[in-house]
């Protein structure tokens, strides 16, 4: 039969494991999430939405990022895609 102080040492690393996993759940990143979501969540919060210049800002990086794309799919497209003459 296991000794008192034996269970007692695994009830306490039991608790420590349960510590930590909450902890690691608190901080950690899921698989599927990164940084950059988090970040830009938090930065989306601290937008003052009756700001002129904080939407104008955002409507000019949307287009722009929309323009991007578009580029890179042309460029993608006449690349890779299109058959050669």
């Amino acid at each position: 039969m296991k000794s008192p102080t034996h269970r007692d040492k695994k009830i306490e690393e039991q608790k420590e494991a349960l510590r930590t996993l909450d902890r690691l759940k608190n901080d950690g990143e899921v698989i599927g999430t990164s940084t950059m979501i988090k970040a830009a969540k938090a930065a989306s919060a601290k937008i003052d939405e009756n700001d002129p210049i904080e939407i104008l800002g955002r409507k000019i990086g949307r287009s722009m990022g929309f323009v991007a794309v578009c580029v890179l799919v042309v460029y993608l497209y006449v690349t890779y895609v299109q058959p050669m003459s």
